[in-house]
């Protein structure tokens, strides 16, 4: 018995110090509120599994950090040169020239051909254009001094933007217009091939072929020289091509008619 009760008092000695011992990351004790106790447990992670973790984590990231707009490729800032402008809301009628104009003495650093503005796929100004500067030290100059001056009546915007972004809209537009362009009847196109075209941009939707005929009426073109624009459901586009018998009488019809009016909208004319 007296050998039974030593073993019995080592077991329990023992146990006691075990728990004296024991790491403090095992057996936490945190003060929740002021009357009650929280026990947190952990348990500990191999070096191995810690790593594991952290480059999963960190390709998870890598994988999820696109930049904004890369899939539609329509990010202003995408890419790393960044040689062009966006300005918007510039008016409807606005010209390269006037863009030109607008840029004064820094016109000087805009490349040849670098002026592009935007169409809709009906043909319709959307109040932007593209300008393709030498360098960023000149899109960063011209910021500094046009940015939300007047072209016309309206203030523009002037943003950097990259030269993908720039080629990218340039390219959207061309692909839109060629699209818009393949409802004209190609038969009618043909017979106009030897006159001077003419394009009224502006229309109103519900303009017809009369009212177009009485627009013109004192040039005498006939109904057969014009032809509007419809889309795929048949509806217009607010434009038309009309031809005449000669360039001077185009000419003197762009002078004098442009920007007069059908029902409640201004015509444009360009030849």
């Amino acid at each position: 018995m007296y050998r039974s009760l030593l073993r019995r008092a080592f077991i329990i000695s023992s146990s006691a110090r075990m728990m004296s011992t024991a790491p403090e990351a095992n057996n936490l004790w945190a003060l929740d509120k002021p009357s009650s106790l929280k026990r947190v447990s952990s348990s500990p992670v191999s070096n191995y599994r810690l790593v594991n973790f952290s480059n999963r984590g960190l390709k998870r990231d890598c994988s999820t950090a696109t930049p904004s707009g890369e899939a539609e490729g329509e990010s202003v800032n995408q890419g790393v040169i960044q040689n062009c402008l966006l300005l918007k809301g510039i008016p409807w009628e606005t010209t390269v020239d006037k863009v030109t104009a607008f840029f004064g003495d820094l016109s000087s650093n805009i490349v040849e051909d670098g002026i592009h503005l935007l169409y809709d796929k009906f043909g319709q100004s959307t109040g932007q254009c593209i300008v393709h500067m030498t360098d960023a030290a000149s899109v960063q100059n011209a910021v500094g001094m046009l940015n939300r001056h007047y072209l016309g009546n309206r203030y523009v915007d002037l943003i950097p933007c990259s030269n993908y972004y720039a080629k990218y809209q340039v390219a959207r537009m061309k692909r839109d217009n060629i699209k818009s362009t393949e409802s004209i009847d190609d038969k009618k196109l043909n017979r106009l091939t030897p006159l001077t075209i003419i394009k009224a941009g502006g229309l109103p939707f519900s303009a017809n072929v009369t009212d177009l005929v009485n627009f013109f009426v004192e040039f005498n073109v006939p109904a057969s020289n014009i032809n509007i624009v419809y889309d795929g459901t048949n509806r217009s586009v607010g434009i038309a091509f009309v031809g005449f018998q000669s360039r001077s009488d185009a000419v003197d019809a762009v002078k004098k008619l442009d920007r007069e009016y059908i029902g409640r909208r201004y015509v444009d004319l360009h030849l």
